[in-house]
């Protein structure tokens, strides 16, 4: 198992997902979810008309599990209650890092341990 590239509150780290994740949260949570192969109106939706943590958590739980990142399910839940723009950030600086930038790319880019 592999820790985080980005910590949940390493915002700054990339300014354009930082600034995405603090205006345009719905915009990014579509993003994430494209990029992790899983439907983006779904999870844009969901955050804008529901609630925004269950996309988060879901979004978390894959892409942890997609890349062998350490953790838990209650890891998730709480960093998605706690600050859920953070954990969208920190989604999209991980996806920037292993290279996924659109949905084809979580197919050909199988975890590496």
């Amino acid at each position: 198992m592999s820790e985080w590239n980005h910590g949940t509150f390493d915002c700054m780290h990339d300014m354009g997902n930082c600034l995405m994740g603090w205006c345009c949260g719905c915009v990014q949570i579509y993003q994430n979810a494209e990029r992790l192969g899983e439907n983006g109106l779904v999870c844009c939706l969901a955050a804008c008309c529901i609630t925004p943590l269950v996309p988060l958590f879901v979004l978390r739980q894959k892409a942890r599990t997609l890349f062998g990142i350490d953790g838990s399910t209650m890891d998730d839940v709480l960093c998605a209650c706690c600050c859920g723009c953070c954990v969208s950030v920190q989604i999209a600086n991980e996806l920037d890092t292993k290279g996924i930038h659109g949905n084809n790319d979580v197919i050909t880019n199988q975890p590496k341990y």
